[in-house]
């Protein structure tokens, strides 16, 4: 290999060999120096990215008369950049995606990244800027708010890569919603906790139609419990799974005695054939 500027620019990746050449015989015109990045391809045939300075010298007359210049292999740099880049655009796109809030919290700089839903959700411009985590606390109801801090503060001290909590929060048209917060806790090479990525996820509805089974069952069951009538449920196999105090009175037994028994435990030894006969008719749906 004979040093040339010929045979440099061979060295370069087509794509980028005119811009190079181009960019060299510039500076030799204007005597300015340059940087810039661009591909190289080595004898084995693999591409290398390299960040390269040149630097031109004059004589006493102005005139060029030597070039030098500092080539850097920066193909590991390049490489985890973009690793970085497409990372950050698979969370981002993910963010999108979901329905939940996501946020993340740099515990170095105490910044904090919303998604779009976010702000939506919790009633925030994004034009007025990024609302930080003090902002994001004052939208909790206030029972909530002081656990909330207290467990975040704890992360910070303790050795734990996740965190899991709910809270009532109050929404953009001022009713009070719930959100259930599932975070992961990013460390340094030291154990350090320096970022904490999370998703609030909204479960208000989920817990309204839980609380509707809630009151529907207690509502059953005092219906069940007041009725003058005796109320005797079993099983597939013909044991007792619930009886109602009416129940319990007529069979003169405490309800604890009663659970678990056969239907026919209670009844006269004439009555068990039909008894017997009753329940596998219903069984057919006769």
């Amino acid at each position: 290999f004979i040093p040339s500027l010929e045979a440099a620019a061979l060295c370069v990746h087509v794509d980028d060999r005119e811009f190079i050449v181009s960019r060299i015989k510039q500076s030799i015109i204007d005597h300015k120096p340059f940087s810039c990045h661009c591909r190289i391809v080595n004898e084995k045939g693999d591409m290398k990215q390299i960040f390269v300075q040149v630097k031109i010298l004059v004589d006493e007359n102005g005139k060029a008369s030597r070039m030098f210049g500092i080539v850097q292999d920066i193909t590991k740099q390049i490489e985890k950049e973009l690793e970085l880049k497409q990372t950050t655009e698979r969370f981002h796109n993910l963010s999108k995606a979901t329905e939940d809030s996501i946020w993340d919290w740099n515990l170095l700089t105490d910044e904090v990244w919303w998604n779009d839903n976010f702000y939506s959700v919790f009633g925030y411009d994004a034009a007025e800027g990024t609302p930080s985590l003090g902002d994001w606390i004052l939208k909790m109801h206030p029972d909530d708010r002081t656990r909330i801090v207290s467990n975040l503060k704890d992360i910070k001290q303790s050795e734990t890569d996740s965190w899991k909590d709910e809270f009532r929060y109050f929404k953009k048209d001022g009713t009070l919603g719930v959100g259930l917060s599932k975070s992961h806790i990013i460390r340094d090479n030291n154990g350090m906790p320096i970022r904490i990525v999370g998703a609030i996820h909204d479960v208000t509805e989920r817990k309204r139609v839980l609380q509707q089974i809630a009151d529907s069952e207690r509502k059953y069951r005092q219906i069940v419990e007041t009725a003058q009538e005796g109320i005797w449920l079993i099983d597939e196999n013909e044991r007792t799974v619930f009886v109602n105090q009416k129940m319990c009175e007529l069979l003169e037994y405490p309800r604890e005695k009663i659970i678990g028994k056969e239907n026919y435990f209670f009844k006269d030894e004439t009555e068990v054939e039909e008894a017997l006969h009753l329940i596998e008719r219903r069984k057919k749906g006769i």
